[in-house]
């Protein structure tokens, strides 16, 4: 069955979101030469997510967001699904128009509201974050984003300045190791901000930061129309970054994680103090810009 969607539209944008399926931002086409510059995936946009689902298997792409926890683990007694609760949960939608929607849910094993606005703006598309803690304790978690690209061999990724750590690479003879620390962008001779990969070599690359200077990524095509993605760097304060050509489950997109914590285990980001902390019946707020430039 098809996911219903909610469709935003102006004269330079065209989105698309689905409610009853995690809430995802799954089209955001610039109407000037009609490219989306978001990437699903094909093969599992059928299907429905659900609770305590393997992300891997089901995610279908677009923008997602993980809460409270991201890599699945059992903390006294709780069990947190892969990539937490909410990018499985249908959400509602309120206040809807061609040009805004609102979509809430809530996680079940925390008693936190999880709010999101989606709106176009002349060029821009906004996601406007909020985290209730309706419970009378603090609540410690992990909370990210997830954007999914369609990128094109001539495509180049700026990402901001700051120490990268490689964590995934495949295949082991691209030339580039595992662990292997770069100021981005060149790392062993290669400069990462340059796609045109080999699909032959059937590449999956993945590197991080933690320490970026600003929270800033562009993505360009050849023609100089390019997708700015801003979020603050001090509420997200890790970046992960995943070149997928082929490589992994042949998908051919770059998917982002930017999180508010590090590491990606809950528990282990709590023993850092390294989480994200929401006072009892308090509620942080943040939100995501996705500005499309043209000619």
């Amino acid at each position: 069955m098809e996911n219903t969607l909610h469709k935003l539209e102006n004269e330079h944008i065209k989105a698309a979101i689905t409610p009853d399926d995690g809430g995802r931002l799954v089209e955001l086409t610039d109407k000037s030469n009609n490219r989306n510059f978001i990437w699903t995936n094909k093969r599992t946009k059928i299907f429905k997510r659900y609770y305590g689902a393997n992300y891997d298997n089901l995610s279908a792409g677009g923008v997602e967001e993980a809460f409270p926890s991201v890599f699945p683990e059992q903390i006294d007694d709780n069990d947190f699904p892969f990539f937490g609760e909410i990018w499985s949960a249908p959400w509602k939608a309120d206040n809807a128009n061609r040009e805004s929607v609102t979509l809430s849910c809530y996680s079940s094993i925390y008693p936190v509201a999880v709010q999101k606005t989606w709106s176009i703006e002349g060029q821009k598309c906004i996601c406007r974050y909020k985290l209730i803690n309706e419970g009378y304790l603090p609540i410690l978690s992990l909370f990210g984003v997830h954007p999914s690209f369609a990128v094109m061999p001539e495509d180049k990724l700026i990402m901001p300045d700051g120490r990268y750590i490689l964590g995934v690479v495949k295949p082991e003879q691209c030339g580039l190791n595992v662990n292997d620390a770069f100021d981005w962008p060149a790392v062993s001779g290669r400069d990462l901000s340059n796609f045109r990969p080999n699909i032959e070599t059937m590449e999956c690359i993945q590197f991080h930061t933690a320490n970026m200077v600003d929270g800033s990524i562009r993505l360009i095509g050849k023609d100089e129309h390019s997708l700015h993605l801003t979020f603050d760097h001090k509420f997200f304060t890790s970046t992960c970054v995943w070149q997928i050509f082929g490589g992994w489950r042949g998908h051919y997109t770059v998917m982002l994680e930017f999180f508010t914590g590090w590491p990606l285990k809950l528990s282990e980001a709590i023993s850092a103090s390294n989480c994200l902390t929401i006072a009892p019946m308090q509620s942080v707020e943040t939100q995501v810009t996705y500005k499309i430039y043209n000619k």
